[in-house]
């Protein structure tokens, strides 16, 4: 499973201002105390999931994900100022396919924690412009899979295709052989041509 989350930047008079929206969830928010960003909320016995930060730049302002994009830390409504992903091993992985897009696969287990993250971006001129930093829910219990991780899928896929040319190429030696000696045997039995 996955939610998707977007990322719309807008010029205002403090510099980017945010619109941020669980699509799975039909939940937006700007980040103002009136109007909060939506949590991720990964439920209870859900097991692991991926979610997917869109940016959604209708206005062409070249806003893009930074290098380092996603902080995170325990508790509820803190704001992550060190740049790592303090997650009580939760997070498995942070794929970045492309610069609107980020990957964050979630172990969600164990028990129900809480958690603060802060998504950073930078303008085309690789300027910082203004982060996002909401809250992050796990709901606990579940198990993990290496699906669960970008990047252990990845592997795991490629992994897959090798072992299939490799019993391929086996396949297509073994029935050159076999024709090979078959072709062989025919003249050398004393048989007719």
């Amino acid at each position: 499973m996955a939610e998707v989350m977007t990322a719309t930047p807008t010029m205002g008079t403090d510099g980017i201002e945010w619109k941020l929206c669980n699509v799975s969830k039909n939940a937006c928010g700007s980040g103002k105390p009136q109007d909060p960003y939506p949590a991720i909320d990964l439920g209870p016995n859900t097991g692991p999931q991926d979610v997917i930060f869109v940016i959604n730049d209708p206005a062409h302002l070249g806003i893009k994900f930074a290098t380092n994009a996603f902080w995170m830390m325990p508790g509820k409504g803190k704001h992550p100022t060190n740049p790592s992903v303090d997650s009580n091993n939760q997070i498995t992985g942070v794929l970045q396919p492309s610069p609107s897009v980020l990957i964050v696969s979630d172990k969600n287990n164990g028990n129900q924690q809480w958690f603060s993250y802060r998504l950073n971006f930078v303008d085309n001129a690789n300027n910082t412009v203004n982060p996002i930093d909401p809250d992050w829910k796990n709901g606990g219990g579940g198990g993990t899979h290496a699906m669960s991780n970008p990047l252990a899928t990845a592997g795991l896929l490629l992994s897959l295709a090798s072992l299939l040319a490799i019993l391929f190429v086996i396949y297509q030696n073994s029935s050159l052989r076999r024709m090979i000696a078959g072709g062989r045997s025919g003249p050398a039995s004393g048989n007719p041509g």
